[in-house]
């Protein structure tokens, strides 16, 4: 094959990994049938997937695994692509779990709207079937089920669409990312059972952000601190990031790091580095030895390219995890073994209890806005006002962690047996009591 002809090929491989062929119309998701103007409420959400389910039923399976407050379906979608669903049976035969979680802040449901393209893709259209050759994909569409009914076209007021949208809490007012510790909801009591019994290899919290305003629409944050297995951590920094990133940029989008700014009114001053604690989703993915993916749209990109962007980056990431299937589960293996056998040890290995920036920076080229900064009206406090005149400028990015805080697990732990509210809670998180 000549040159050229070789260049052809790469190109048209290229194109074809990272676009999937528009779908048949009567096949559009609600939000593409609207033009992205709108996104679907719960019952059409749920509508569809019953759809893409019959069309797939080798393929698919729609399954009940909680109750919200108010009495709506907590909905978990499974696709595998020669119809094994048995957690155990999957992770025998070796093969990556993905868990996709949407709409904890129901108000954000982009990721909605982009798996329902993304679970079409694979077992519809098959435009996406790759992405199901290793991997088992679990899609949770909507978590905040209640908070995602109480619409309204004001929930999310500087948000650059749909038309409407959910709330960010649940119907009591509970923030569900504040919740995977204490559990306080029937929603994270659900979750947790469902995590105990899938036990996914890879997990992935779909969310929108506010705030800066910057040329980036997709932004994404994975954990690699002192908190995470060393190979995993190693796997996540050198391989998933530079490997997703390319690849949702050669899609058309702009991807980067999860923009935390120092000084939300003086960019300049850099990135900042903030640990997931254990009381958000992917802080408690840490916990349970699994490698995660936080997905941050921007409130200020249209709808259309905050759906196709995270789409864009669930498929990139599916990519990798198909490729390192066998290393991805392996990894994971490893660190549970490596866990059970520091219990055992009888001089125990500290355990880290806070980790926190270690002070280290290096240059980022920083994509942003031309920006002013005034005092505000109400408050007089320094406000900044962002231009759409793109700019690009070097700040300083922390890149390290060390642990702040750290301590000596004692051999075990004596909960008295009164104590049944401590007692249920430990059982919700998967912990055995003798």
């Amino acid at each position: 094959m000549s040159p050229r002809l070789r260049l052809s090929a790469f190109l048209l491989l290229a194109a074809t990994s990272s676009a999937a062929a528009a779908p048949p119309d009567d096949w559009q998701t609600p939000a593409e049938r609207s033009g992205y103007a709108k996104t679907p409420r719960y019952e059409e959400t749920m509508a569809y997937l019953r759809r893409i389910a019959a069309a797939a039923p080798g393929q698919v399976r729609i399954e009940t695994f909680g109750k919200t407050g108010e009495g709506r379906d907590l909905v978990l979608a499974a696709a595998s692509r020669d119809g094994v669903f048995d957690p155990d049976a999957i992770h025998r035969a070796g093969r990556p779990i993905l868990l996709i979680q949407n709409a904890i802040h129901a108000g954000e449901m982009d990721g909605k709207d982009a798996c329902l393209a993304l679970l079409r893709d694979m077992v519809v259209t098959k435009s996406r079937a790759a992405m199901l050759e290793r991997a088992v994909v679990l899609i949770i569409p909507i978590y905040n089920a209640d908070g995602h009914e109480r619409f309204g076209a004001h929930n999310r007021i500087n948000q650059n669409g749909p038309e409407e949208a959910g709330w960010r809490t649940t119907a009591i007012n509970l923030n569900l990312n504040r919740d995977y510790m204490k559990a306080d909801t029937p929603e994270t009591r659900a979750f947790l059972r469902l995590w105990n019994r899938w036990l996914p290899d890879y997990f992935v919290d779909t969310h929108v952000t506010d705030g800066a305003d910057f040329q980036y629409d997709v932004t994404y944050g994975v954990d690699w601190g002192p908190d995470v297995p060393s190979a995993v951590a190693a796997w996540q920094r050198d391989v998933v990031t530079p490997s997703v990133e390319r690849s949702v940029n050669g899609s058309g989008h702009l991807a980067g790091p999860l923009i935390g700014l120092k000084d939300p009114v003086d960019p300049s001053k850099g990135l900042g580095l903030w640990p997931a604690l254990p009381r958000f989703s992917t802080g408690y993915a840490i916990l349970q030895n699994r490698p995660d993916m936080l997905i941050e749209m921007h409130m200020r990109k249209d709808y259309k390219t905050r759906v196709t962007g995270n789409a864009e980056t669930l498929r990139a990431l599916l990519e990798v995890i198909n490729r390192d299937a066998e290393k991805l589960v392996r990894m994971n293996r490893e660190a549970d073994a490596a866990t059970i056998e520091a219990a055992r040890k009888t001089e125990r290995e500290r355990f880290p209890l806070a980790i926190e920036a270690d002070g280290g920076t290096e240059p980022f080229l920083y994509k942003g806005f031309r920006f002013e900064k005034s005092p505000s009206e109400i408050s007089g406090a320094a406000q900044i006002r962002y231009s759409k005149d793109p700019i690009e400028v070097t700040i300083p990015r922390e890149t390290g962690w060390r642990v702040a805080k750290a301590v000596t697990p004692p051999a075990a732990y004596i909960v008295p047996a009164p104590w049944t509210s401590v007692i249920d809670l430990l059982a919700a998180h998967g912990l055995k009591t003798y």
